[in-house]
């Protein structure tokens, strides 16, 4: 059975079980519709869970169609007909992705997280049967080893190399069973990554640091308000809630004068994942594993090597040249501020002990006493409204 036929059996099955749910059967689905929105904004209110996978499954098919002109196409190669038709191939599918993915890591449910693991394997499994189509590559070829004869500009010989590397970095130029085992590598990173991610997640949602009023000392007003509303959210009256999300956990060790209770949060959040019900622990050793595995495949000696031949860096040699510069000079002005940070907390607590949990509360505490700033004055300043009427106002002035 084919990839095409797998993929018409998954959208009749995507069809027939819509046709037992009245609200996404008898309505065009949103996200293939012309979104006739400002700016082309995604039609975020008008969309249901239950409509990106059926988005999705048409989307590859119609992207599968679009590559099969190009292959098909008897005209000998040029840079309209195979490299920016390639390139503008998928826009349907890009737009469904950035969609989902972006809905996904915003406002994420059980069900949004199932159609990511279902998912996730087949875009995978889509992209491979493109980059690795030996007839699409052969007229990417052909085209890119005439490039300096073709009349190119700047921007479209750049869009050639770049085209031709993506195969090369994607497996095109490799035997067929290299490209078995490489697509296979693809599947499980795919899967991997997103158990990863979806245990990360649960785990954040699963930690509760759940306080009455005798426990808030050193929170400013914004903090309690939005903790009490989270307590209040989740069934706890007269409670107040801190979770390991980065807006709830940060503000209390920030500001708490609770030092136990910044340890018991810092500490949960430390070790996340690392053992009981969300372990990673095995699921990292499985993808550092086929990063190894699929970057030697590859010709890397590394999977630094692969990520990095792509960028700006190149290789992990810069990236550590870069970084020992600026270690030096970081760690000096670190440990000014940590010698600065002891002396608040010695002349404060009576203590000469300083932990990572301190870092900080003393670091706000350090701010006041050079800057004389606290952030929470900033506040009013910084309301949503704001901000957006001065990126608005600056994007204006700019472009």
């Amino acid at each position: 059975m084919n990839y095409k036929t797998i993929i018409t059996l998954i959208a009749m099955a995507a069809t027939i079980s819509a046709c037992n749910n009245s609200t996404t059967a008898t309505r065009e689905n949103p996200l293939l519709a012309e979104w006739n929105t400002p700016y082309g904004i995604p039609p975020f209110e008008k969309s249901v869970v239950e409509d990106y996978m059926r988005a999705f499954e048409r989307a590859m098919e119609a992207h599968k169609a679009e590559i099969e002109a190009i292959v098909s196409n008897p005209d000998e190669p040029t840079f309209e007909n195979t490299i920016l038709a390639l390139d503008d191939a998928g826009q349907l599918l890009n737009n469904v992705a950035n969609t989902f993915f972006l809905v996904a890591a915003a406002d994420t449910n059980p069900k949004m997280q199932k159609v990511e693991a279902e998912v996730s394997p087949l875009l995978a499994a889509h992209s491979d049967e493109i980059m690795m189509n030996a007839a699409l590559f052969e007229r990417v070829k052909k085209f890119y080893n005439k490039r300096h004869k073709a009349g190119l500009d700047q921007i479209q010989m750049r869009l050639t190399e770049k085209t031709y590397k993506d195969f090369e970095r994607n497996g095109a130029n490799l035997s067929a069973e290299d490209q078995a085992e490489l697509a296979e590598i693809n599947r499980q990173l795919s899967a991997a990554t997103v158990e990863y991610a979806q245990n990360l997640l649960a785990a954040n949602a699963d930690y509760e640091l759940l306080l009455d009023n005798t426990q808030l000392g050193g929170l400013p007003n914004s903090v309690k308000n939005a903790a009490k509303a989270a307590a209040k959210e989740a069934g706890h009256n007269n409670k107040y809630l801190f979770t390991l999300s980065s807006p709830s956990i940060f503000p209390f060790l920030t500001y708490s004068t609770e030092r136990e209770l910044r340890q018991e949060i810092y500490t949960a959040y430390t070790e996340r994942c690392n053992g009981g019900k969300w372990d990673n622990t095995e699921i990292i050793r499985t993808i550092v594993s086929l990063r190894a595995r699929r970057a030697q495949l590859l010709g890397y000696e590394s999977h630094a090597h692969y990520v990095l031949d792509d960028v700006m860096a190149k290789s992990p040699k810069a990236v550590y040249e870069l970084l020992d510069d600026l270690w030096e000079p970081a760690l000096k002005s670190a440990e000014h501020d940590m010698a600065n940070m002891k002396i608040i907390k010695r002349r404060e607590t009576k203590s000469e002990e300083f932990a990572a949990w301190d870092w900080w509360y003393f670091a706000e505490r350090l701010r006041k006493q050079r800057f004389n700033l606290d952030e929470q004055a900033l506040r009013p300043y910084f309301s949503l409204d704001n901000v957006r009427q001065g990126i608005f106002g600056l994007s204006n002035r700019l472009y």
